[in-house]
């Protein structure tokens, strides 16, 4: 439902990464299988030879394993939803999630069936994704708003209320040193600033970065880089700085002559060729640690798919939780355990319950109710997908897809689906939405001005 009146520019039907064609998911099925292969590489020589402890083990291949790569070669086909925001989700899906579930499944460090349950998880999502396809909001400019500057001052806001509670004294700047600032950091201050602090980082910060960013406004665009070393200082998550580097990166894919979905595939492969120097480098003993290939090839791509192999392990034959821990249960179901399911596959697969071992919507849906939570929270990320496509009157995926992109590392990877709601600002990231898009906020330029 588009707006009367309202004229499509030129380059907007034109612009790089708008659409999907059957020719670009045939070349990126092919890329994808050339990506699983090259992980299943860097898994022998690496994962299997440094942490088999942690359960990267190694089986002989047997012929059920065989559909593995059929599956990786026919997942980019799911692509072709008409749901732009979706095909871009769906993409690191395939990249971060599926493939290096591949690769586990297919070494047997994790159940065969978690490789099942996450490919029906992206038909679902990008099924549910697809409808409604043409509806969008309808924008109301006399009422624009600057959110991106308002925005960048209620962060630094927050970043000058929590150093007056705390003071400077858990203020850590150092990549190193996180896990000796974190635990004090987070009892320092009351809970809701934790909160407060999840919301500003995974859903204000990629908001105002992406507005930052279309309206080419480099002053805010370098505040909100200070304000994101500050959250990282104040709360020594790594993860806030990697995440910003990642929107800039998620952005700017768009803006390349070819299709964003194959400059994050030939990433993919350039940090696979990097991990095999690193490696090469590591035998030879010009090296002493492998740093590239633990922190990115183990923590980021692979860790994640061994908790969804954990998740489902364990919950197979144990009781499940049905929400009963969660606050839309409002306490009338007892847990069939006293701590969360994140602290259960810590503590049983770990031997410490004190270890919180996150993941996202494969493992803690399965926690809750096996395959029927796994499906329910692929068909609510589906839902939430096809909002953000409702909302999307910008005609170009950019600036929805930069909004989403720390999202998709919260839901798909690192929190349940309902916390995430309830905590880690989903909900007022989607009320965000909403306005942004019904409120658009142009900066007027210098030529533009009345004479």
């Amino acid at each position: 439902m588009e707006v009367k009146g309202q004229a499509i520019p030129k380059s907007a039907t034109t612009a790089p990464g708008m659409s999907i064609s059957s020719r670009n998911a045939a070349v990126f099925s092919a890329v994808s299988l050339l990506c699983f292969i090259l992980y299943n590489y860097l898994y022998d020589v690496i994962l299997f030879n440094y942490y088999y402890y942690l359960g990267f083990t190694k089986v002989p291949v047997d012929i059920d394993r065989i559909a593995i790569p059929i599956a990786i070669a026919l997942a980019p086909f799911t692509l072709l939803t008409r749901n732009r925001i979706a095909s871009f989700v769906l993409t690191l899906n395939i990249l971060f999630i599926l493939i290096p579930t591949g690769v586990c499944a297919w070494n047997g460090a994790v159940p065969l069936s978690v490789f099942h349950l996450t490919f029906a998880s992206s038909v679902v999502i990008a099924v549910v994704a697809s409808y409604p396809a043409n509806m969008k909001i309808r924008p109301v400019p006399q009422a624009s708003i600057d959110y991106s500057l308002w925005i960048l001052l209620a962060i630094f806001a927050l970043i000058f209320i929590i150093l007056f509670i705390s003071g400077t004294q858990f203020l850590n700047f150092s990549l190193v040193e996180v896990y000796e600032f974190r635990d004090q950091a987070r009892e320092s201050l009351p809970v809701i600033f934790e909160y407060a602090r999840s919301t500003a980082t995974a859903s204000m910060l990629p908001v105002g970065v992406a507005l930052a960013l279309r309206d080419k406004r480099i002053i805010l665009v370098a505040g909100y880089a200070v304000g994101a070393v500050f959250l990282f200082a104040l709360s020594s998550h790594k993860a806030i700085l990697f995440s910003f580097l990642f929107l800039i990166i998620t952005f700017y894919s768009f803006r390349f002559r070819y299709n964003y979905m194959m400059i994050w595939a030939a990433g993919f492969v350039g940090f696979a060729v990097l991990f095999y120097i690193e490696n090469a480098l590591m035998g030879r003993g010009i090296l002493e640690s492998n740093f590239v290939g633990d922190l990115l090839l183990r923590r980021t791509i692979f860790t994640p798919a061994l908790l969804n192999g954990y998740y489902v392990d364990f919950f197979s034959g144990n009781p499940m939780y049905y929400w009963s821990n969660s606050k839309i249960t409002l306490g009338f179901m007892q847990p069939p355990y006293s701590i969360g399911p994140s602290y259960v596959i810590g503590g049983f697969m770990f031997g410490d319950f004190t270890l919180s071992a996150n993941t996202g919507i494969i493992g803690s849906g399965y926690a809750n109710a096996g395959m029927i939570g796994v499906f329910a929270y692929s068909l609510m990320t589906g839902l939430i997908l096809s909002y953000l496509n409702f909302c999307d009157n910008e005609r170009s995926p950019a600036i929805m897809c930069t909004y989403f992109a720390m999202l998709f590392h919260t839901i798909f990877r690192d929190t349940d689906l309902i916390t995430a709601f309830l905590n880690h600002g989903l909900l007022i990231f989607l009320v965000l939405v909403l306005l942004v898009s019904r409120h658009p906020y142009r900066p007027q330029r210098a030529s533009e001005a009345p004479l």
